[in-house]
């Protein structure tokens, strides 16, 4: 009986101890988790994410950043270069057996162009953005809060819908019929966001059968894994912009993709057109194994105009570059 009530007296001792310990545990790693997914989920998902090499930014500089709050982290500025075609498939390219496969468009009266959002809710960074630090390699143009950062919004005069009306604006005054699919298919569930967008997109290829060119307009996210957020910048332009990537699709992932090669003749020669015109405009072209609704059309490709940490004046400017780009090579093939 006296080993029954010591045992009973010890279960009760410690149980509310062990409920405390485990409540702190559970309250550290959530706060970490909510964190942690809200900067790698939200802002990165796989469909778009490019990894960068840690330590972006020299820790020793952070001595020199005064001005940037406790447990806030830096936004760095770069011109990311490489070669044309980062690819991340097995195949081998062949850029002149590629190129055999270029589309031709015919201007008409009729819609020629789709740009759509599959993810319109991306937004860019708010707020004044100035230098804060500079050395050879490295400018610092602002800093941000990793556990309130809001990189999405439902206001399309903010986020990249925004930037798809620039774009297009400068489509039409070119003479190139399109139009302007403003849905943001992300707005209530991100992981149905590609299917959304993929019957928007069969719909108006059956109401619209001059379409021949589907854009499909986002806006990338870099991070390294220190949470250093990396802005784009076109360094050889007098106005200020972000640099653009076009994300070429592929049947390397298994599934059915016939056009590929087409598309990707048509992403090279708009490449082409603007390492030619605005030299550090374009990132590499990203190869990869998914389709990203790219095999519905006669051609399409997915464009990402600036990053998270871009603002979204920087975004429009890219996206008005990359336009004139695009039209040049829909009037001249």
């Amino acid at each position: 009986m006296k080993k029954q009530i010591l045992l009973f007296v010890r279960f009760y001792l410690t149980m509310p101890m062990l409920v405390i310990l485990i409540g702190i545990i559970g309250t550290v790693l959530i706060r970490r988790v909510d964190a942690s997914a809200y900067i790698i989920k939200e802002e990165i998902p796989e469909d778009t994410r490019l990894s960068f090499e840690d330590g972006l930014f020299p820790v020793e500089a952070l001595d020199e950043l005064l001005f940037m709050p406790d447990n806030y982290r830096p936004i760095i500025a770069r011109t990311v270069k490489g070669e044309e075609i980062f690819n991340e498939t097995s195949y081998a390219i062949d850029k002149d057996e590629i190129l055999g496969y270029l589309p031709r468009y015919k201007i008409t009266d009729e819609p020629l162009v789709l740009v759509i959002h599959t993810h319109g809710t991306e937004s860019y960074l708010e707020g004044e953005v100035r230098a804060y630090y500079s050395d050879s390699s490295t400018t610092v143009e602002a800093y941000y809060d990793p556990e309130n950062t809001k990189t999405r919004t439902e206001d399309t005069e903010r986020n990249v819908v925004a930037v798809g009306k620039a774009f297009c604006e400068v489509l039409e005054n070119r003479g190139v019929p399109v139009i302007h699919c403003t849905e943001m298919f992300d707005l209530e569930d991100y992981n149905t966001s590609y299917s959304k967008s993929a019957r928007a997109i069969e719909e108006y290829l059956e109401a619209y059968p001059s379409i021949r060119l589907v854009i499909d307009l986002h806006r990338d996210s870099l991070i390294s894994g220190d949470l250093t957020k990396i802005k784009t910048v076109a360094g050889d332009l007098d106005s200020r912009s972000a640099q653009v990537m076009i994300v070429a699709g592929s049947d390397a992932g298994g599934s059915v993709y016939k056009s590929w090669k087409r598309n990707l003749a048509l992403d090279i020669k708009i490449k082409e057109v603007m390492d030619k015109s605005y030299p550090s405009l374009s990132r590499p072209i990203l190869l990869r194994g998914a389709r990203y609704n790219q095999h519905l059309a006669y051609s399409s490709f997915l464009l990402e105009v600036g990053t998270c940490a871009n603002t979204l004046d920087e975004a429009k400017t890219a996206a008005v570059l990359c336009a004139e780009c695009v039209a040049e090579v829909i009037l001249n093939p």
